[in-house]
Order: C-alpha cells, then sequence, then structure tokens
C-alpha cells in the first residue's frame, strides 16, 4: 500500500534554524525538498573532505582491516599520509613502467645506447636503426653499409653505418635510447622497491579503513544535514522548510512544532510528481521486494502498489516456465536446506523461493510432470492429482493452453489498465481505459474464433 502523504511547510527564526533542522532529523519524518539551491563555504568544506576519504579507502583497497578506533585528528594525519603514498605508488608506477618499456629495446637490438655512441659520431661514424621485411631487404642498394642485427619471422632488425649524417632508409626508423640498460635496470630496481616499501606502510594503515568508513558516515549524514540547512529558505528573519511525511505522522511533528515554537502548515500535495513514494507493505508480502530492488521499479505516488498482483502472476508464469513438479521439489529441498545454513540472512529471498517452488511443484503434479517421465505421472497417486485438460502428455491439449493462456493475457492487461482507471477516477480519461479493457476482451473473443475456432 502507498502511504498517503501530507505537505509540510515550517516556519522559525533564521537563528533557530540548525536547531530545527536537528530536531526534525531526530523524528526522521520529514523527507525534504530543498527551496533553494544548497550553497555554503560549509559544505564544499565537507565535500572536500568527503572525497579525499573516498579516494584514501580506495587507496587502501580490499586489505584486511581491524576496528580501531581513531581521534579524528589522528585519522586526517593518516588521511593525508595515505593520498601521499598514493600518488608517490602512482608515479613510482608510471616510471617503472617507462623504464621497463624502454629495456625492450636493448632485448632487440643490444647493449646500445645514444651515449654509447658519441665518440663514433665524433669521428664522423652515425649508426640509425629500422625495421623491414626480408623482400624489402633485398632491394636496398648494396652499396650501403647495412648489418642484420636480429631477424623476427620475416622482418629484420637491420643498422645502417654511414659517415653521411642525412643518409637514411625508407623504412621505419627505431628511436635509439638517450639511458644505459644499466641506468634504466637501476632505475627499475629503484621503484620496485619503492614501491615495495610503500605497499608495506599502505598494508598497516589497512588496519584503520573501518574507522575511516566510519569518519564517511559521519561526513555524509553532516553533508545531509548541510544541504538541508541551507536549503531552506530566508526573509526578514524567518527561515522556511518544506517537505513531504506520512499522514499519520503529522501529529507528531505538529507536537514538535508547539513544543519549539515553529509555525506548521500541512496541506494535500499539489503535484504528485514531487511527492516521495513511501510504500508499507503487509509481512507476508514483503517477499516479493528482492524483486522490485533487482528491477529498480518504484511506483509513483499516484499509482498504484501492485505487489500483490506481481507476485500473483509472478509465481504463475514462473511455475508454467519450469512447469515440473520434480524441479519444483529438489527447488524447495535446496531453499530449506539454504535456509538452515544461511539462519542469520534477510527472510525475504527464502520466502520468494518457498512460494515459487509450491506453485511449480503443484503445477507440475496437475500437469502431470514429474522429471518429464510419463510413467511417474501415472501412479495412482500421482494421477489422481492430473487435471486431464492440462495434462502434458496428452496429444489433444494444446488448444485447451493455449486458451488458458488467452485468458491469463486478458485478465492481466485488465487489471493493469483497471489500476489505471482507478487512478483517473475523478476524470474523464478513465473512460479510454475502460475502453482499452472493452478492446482486449474484443480481441480475447476474436482470437479465441480464429486461432482455435471458438464460437
Amino acid at each position: 500500500m502507498i502511504v498517503k502523504m501530507k505537505k509540510i511547510t515550517i516556519l522559525t527564526s533564521e537563528k533557530d534554524a540548525s536547531h530545527t533542522v536537528g530536531s526534525l532529523r531526530k523524528l526522521g519524518l520529514l523527507h525534504i525538498n530543498s527551496m533553494q539551491l544548497p550553497q555554503a563555504d560549509y559544505i564544499t568544506s565537507i565535500e572536500h573532505r568527503l572525497n579525499g576519504v573516498n579516494k584514501a579507502m580506495a587507496i587502501l583497497g580490499d586489505a584486511e582491516q581491524k576496528d580501531q578506533e581513531l581521534e579524528k585528528k589522528t585519522l586526517v594525519s593518516y588521511e593525508k599520509e595515505i593520498l601521499s603514498l598514493g600518488e608517490q605508488r602512482q608515479n613510482y608506477k608510471s616510471s617503472l613502467a617507462e623504464s621497463e618499456k624502454k629495456l625492450l629495446w636493448f632485448k632487440e637490438w643490444g647493449d646500445v645506447c645514444q651515449h654509447s655512441l658519441e665518440d663514433l659520431e665524433e669521428a664522423g661514424i652515425f649508426l640509425k636503426v629500422y625495421t623491414c621485411n626480408i623482400a624489402a631487404f633485398k632491394n636496398i642498394d648494396k652499396a650501403k653499409n647495412i648489418f642484420i642485427v636480429k631477424q623476427v619471422k620475416k622482418d629484420l632488425c637491420i643498422a645502417l653505418v654511414s659517415r653521411n649524417k642525412d643518409e637514411s632508409l625508407d623504412f621505419p626508423q627505431i628511436e635509439i635510447p638517450q639511458e644505459s640498460r644499466h641506468n634504466l635496470e637501476k632505475k627499475v630496481a629503484s621503484a620496485n622497491s619503492h614501491l615495495k616499501g610503500i605497499n608495506k606502510r599502505l598494508l598497516g594503515l589497512s588496519v584503520y579503513k573501518s574507522a575511516f568508513s566510519k569518519y564517511k558516515d559521519k561526513l555524509l549524514k553532516d553533508l545531509e544535514f548541510a544541504n538541508v540547512r541551507f536549503g531552506m529558505a530566508h526573509k526578514e528573519g524567518i527561515s522556511c522548510l518544506q517537505g513531504f511525511c506520512p499522514e499519520e505522522s503529522v501529529e507528531k511533528i505538529n507536537k514538535q512544532a508547539k513544543q519549539h515554537g515553529w509555525a506548521l502548515i500541512s496541506q494535500d500535495p499539489d503535484n504528485p510528481e514531487e511527492v516521495p513514494t513511501l510504500i508499507k507493505t503487509p509481512k507476508w508480502l514483503k517477499m516479493v521486494n528482492p524483486v522490485f530492488k533487482f528491477m529498480g521499479t518504484v511506483p509513483g505516488y499516484n499509482e498504484f502498489d501492485v505487489s500483490f498482483w506481481f507476485l500473483t502472476f509472478f509465481s504463475l508464469f514462473f511455475a508454467m516456465l519450469i512447469g515440473d513438479a520434480g524441479y519444483g521439489l529438489v527447488f524447495l529441498g535446496l531453499t530449506i536446506f539454504a535456509r538452515k545454513k544461511a539462519k542469520s540472512a534477510p527472510p525475504e529471498p527464502f520466502a520468494l523461493m518457498y512460494v515459487l517452488s509450491i506453485s511449480t511443484l503443484i503445477w507440475g503434479a496437475i500437469t502431470g510432470t514429474w522429471f518429464g517421465f510419463e510413467k511417474i505421472a501415472q501412479s495412482p497417486l500421482f494421477n489422481s492429482m492430473v487435471i486431464d485438460k492440462i495434462n502434458s502428455f496428452s496429444s489433444t491439449n494444446q488448444d485447451f493452453m493455449m486458451y488458458i493462456c488467452f485468458i491469463i493475457g486478458a485478465v492481466h492487461l485488465t487489471i493493469a489498465h483497471g489500476f489505471i482507471a482507478l487512478a483517473d477516477i475523478k476524470s474523464p480519461r478513465s473512460l479510454s481505459q475502460v475502453g482499452w479493457i472493452s478492446i482486449i476482451w474484443g480481441l480475447f473473443f476474436l482470437a479465441g474464433n480464429l486461432v482455435l475456432a471458438r464460437p
């Protein structure tokens, strides 16, 4: 059931605005609508701290953690250290990747770098290296000093030695590194050593991750409070706050208003689109909530709670799709076993699986399907449960099964359009839904005549 809401407007003195928001937060009954864009240095400060905590927690990762408390001053100090270590780690990783990439050059071309060629260049001898395929290599001018350094399948690594600095080949030229292999290997070793130290320190700091998590929760609450506080409208020393609360809870807010001297206006919402949806689901229907949560389905305030109808048709469709009482028993047994093993888990998913398993068991029993074996259904006990017109092993019931499917579809759509008609009952628009219901049943009889030859 969708709870009926009231639009609440509260007026208080500007100096008591923070106290008013604090009192309302303790009540926890009001869904606030900001009356202006919340802007304040305090909000920016919280967002900055929240951003830092999120980054610090991301840097710590999923390492093992212990529930250790920290003072705020110490925690902020550790946060700065973690952010600094994270930045250093990223820099060393980039440096390491770059050095390792440069080292690959030496594996192909040997222990040669630009620095080692300086003496040759001073003597007027210049070295350039290229890659080309074997076929292209055969067409190079034989007068040039060309040396094959390495062959990889049909590709060659070649070196051109010349006294002319401008002499070149018409192939992709490979840049010779400035640094020597020795220097690069030292850089790699140094980066790995620093990374090892950084990771060790971060692992030590990860024991405080739960403390960071609690601090983050506090910052989120502070940010929520600040957004409400600075989202209030102010004029001539009066602050105004608006929101929505369940109709049944208005009296509790009214008592607080009298106690603190607030002015309070309670009225019906004028725009259903801005009203939050609060659904009060009976305990026995809560089993369907995980499915709605998975689908991300929440009805609007002016719509209907379809939990009961969804569960009814979902159970029916599930049972018809599985269609086997044997599998229903397997599902039921597995659910009972899982529930015994996970006693502390929420009950709703298990309750839903009980309903789906039993629905499948019932449908399979009345259609005579037990693990797909006809002989099982022919035993006296199971045969007494079978309804002949929907017997899975009958070759003459296809038309009747199709007829049942048509009925289910028509009923399903009728309920849907009926809900919309009820929502618009005070408007002529509800007549259009009645018209759609008429068309659905007209098409139902037409399909019955054309497809199933029913009169």
